[in-house]
């Protein structure tokens, strides 16, 4: 039976104080954020030069620290208890926080980008903001699709409104979503919880892994409108935005800011999907003889080919199913219908005693 986190051992729960000492720290030190907003807020008007600039990104800098430290303390509270409605206060303000913030602050970025080219060169190049020099270059390429200051502001203000659909979808995951305990292969019953759906999937009991899946999906199944319609309002809600800045599509806006060509995101997708006819083939096969399946992409020689038996005809896919027989694992080879590409996978069934230290079979990448 699980226990409820009052009945655990102090020492295996995570100590918060590093970062608060209590909740009431906690709301004394978001205090002094209007403090840290204002002091940011005194720049409007006078970035104008290295100096200013590298102030400037000095204050900003302690009120983005005092803001994560806040919105983290927050975080970890509801993380202990996504019920506790203590614990969703503490969360909700931590938002609130943050989105105004940054609707105060959002002056800066469009006041430098107003500056000449020529001046943004010799600021950025400056070496008062050299610890600041990746941030500055980092404005200036996203110059295209900076709004004006207002614009900026009014963004910033729907910040927790075009949130909303994300904050319901993890409220319904995290507090009110529920599912039917799984029985084990004895009979007995196992709760399933978003937090230990990975452990029971990991159990050496297939009857309690096949019941776990089944009761964890089923209750995903049982609200799949409600998650349809927050992943629509968040789909609609980045749309928003990035026809707003001037960007392709919201894909581009996401990528553009970790710096990744959208022809890098494409070829990752575009491999997956080439390679999906394979992991289906691994998972039909252990459904059907409960197999080791074991594939690699390296060159075979004559030898990895003799052991395993395989012939001209079939080397290009092989297969290597492990079967218990007398307590031994014994192996046979033979032809899948499933391309392997390039793709390396292992599984094997769980419960049995050994296995290979290494693959018997080497498939050729081409």
């Amino acid at each position: 039976m699980e226990k409820k986190r009052e009945q655990l051992n102090p020492a295996d729960l995570w100590d918060l104080s590093t970062l608060y000492a209590s909740d009431e720290v906690w709301k004394e030190d978001s205090g002094k954020l209007e403090k840290d907003i204002q002091s940011v807020e005194d720049f409007r008007g006078r970035l104008v030069s290295a100096e200013a600039i590298r102030a400037y990104y000095d204050a900003d800098t302690a009120l983005s620290r005092r803001l994560n430290n806040i919105a983290t303390y927050a975080m970890l509270r509801l993380s202990e208890n996504t019920k506790d409605t203590k614990a969703q206060e503490l969360m909700s303000a931590a938002n609130r926080f943050i989105v105004q913030a940054m609707a105060r602050t959002a002056f800066a970025r469009p006041e430098i980008l107003t500056l000449p080219e020529e001046k943004l060169r010799e600021i950025t190049d400056s070496e008062v903001l050299a610890p600041y020099r990746f941030l500055m270059q980092e404005l200036v390429e996203e110059k295209p699709h900076v709004l004006s200051d207002r614009e900026e502001a009014l963004l910033g203000s729907f910040g927790e409104v075009l949130g909303s659909p994300k904050t319901i979808a993890d409220t319904l995951m995290d507090a009110d979503l529920t599912f039917e305990d799984a029985a084990d292969s004895t009979g007995g019953k196992h709760p399933v919880t978003g937090a230990n759906f990975i452990l029971l999937e990991q159990s050496g009991d297939r009857k309690l892994r096949e019941n776990a899946f089944r009761s964890f999906y089923r209750g995903y199944r049982s609200h799949i409108n409600t998650f349809a319609a927050a992943y629509s309002g968040i789909v609609k809600a980045h749309t928003a935005e990035a026809q707003v800045r001037h960007y392709g599509s919201s894909r581009e806006m996401a990528l553009e800011q970790e710096h990744i060509p959208l022809g890098v995101y494409d070829s990752l997708i575009s491999t997956v999907r080439q390679s999906l006819p394979l992991m289906a083939a691994c998972a039909r096969s252990c459904s059907s003889s409960r197999s080791c399946i074991i594939l690699t992409s390296t060159r075979p020689s004559c030898r990895d080919w003799r052991r395993t038996g395989a012939t001209r005809r079939h080397r290009k896919w092989c297969w290597m199913p492990w079967r218990r027989s007398a307590g031994n694992i014994r192996r046979t080879c033979g032809t899948p219908s499933a391309t392997a590409g390039s793709m390396s996978i292992r599984m094997r069934e769980r419960g049995a005693e050994r296995f290979p230290p290494e693959p018997m079979i080497r498939i050729p990448s081409s």
